[in-house]
């Protein structure tokens, strides 16, 4: 009865490890110190999720209070199109509030990208992506190129829609920075403003 009530014990204490590990992966989808990386490093992100076709399975979110935006990760288990893989994940935006008012800090997403070996023939992107959304309008650049400024965003669809660009953009890693946090080229400025302890 001992051993048994023991062995008991040992389980439980396994299923809690297990559980902490659980939200500390889910923490990580969670805006950090000044950014965050998404848990999926090495799978296929793109900005338009609007072509996916099968079934799709929700796997976080991460979401900026500043901004108002949550970012959705959606697994796709249908092929996205006839450039894509398979069993891509894609980042989808969502938004709480439905609109950016001029007081929010600009919210700043990069990009890096993976190449998708099925598509080098028809498409070889090699630099990365950048999508700002800012206060008054957002910018969009391809290969550090600047391709188009947007006026003031009201529905998120929008963003889909215009970050498809040309083609499908597939990236190693996606990052949400904080507020009016500059890119990581620069050092980020002091806020004053109270923020969130998971933002």
């Amino acid at each position: 009865m001992t051993k048994f009530i023991a062995f008991f014990c040992i389980v439980l204490l396994s299923l809690h490890g297990k559980s902490q590990a659980q939200q500390v992966q889910k923490e990580s989808l969670r805006c950090g110190e000044n950014k965050v990386e998404t848990m999926y490093p090495e799978t296929y992100f793109r900005f338009n999720s609007e072509v996916e076709t099968g079934s799709i399975e929700f796997i976080g979110k991460v979401y900026d209070k500043t901004t108002g935006i949550t970012f959705r990760l959606t697994r796709s288990t249908g092929e996205m199109n006839d450039l894509n893989k398979s069993n891509s994940v894609s980042i989808r935006f969502v938004t709480n509030s439905t609109k950016f008012d001029s007081k929010s800090p600009d919210g700043k997403i990069v990009g890096e990208e993976k190449i998708d070996q099925n598509a080098l023939t028809q498409h070889n992107y090699r630099t990365s992506v950048k999508v700002i959304i800012g206060k008054e309008n957002y910018d969009i650049y391809v290969n550090g190129v600047h391709q188009h400024t947007y006026g003031r965003v009201s529905d998120a669809g929008d963003i889909l829609q215009s970050a498809s660009l040309s083609g499908p953009f597939h990236f190693t890693k996606v990052i949400l920075y904080c507020g009016a946090n500059q890119p990581e080229e620069t050092e980020p400025e002091e806020q004053e403003t109270t923020q969130n302890p998971n933002c």
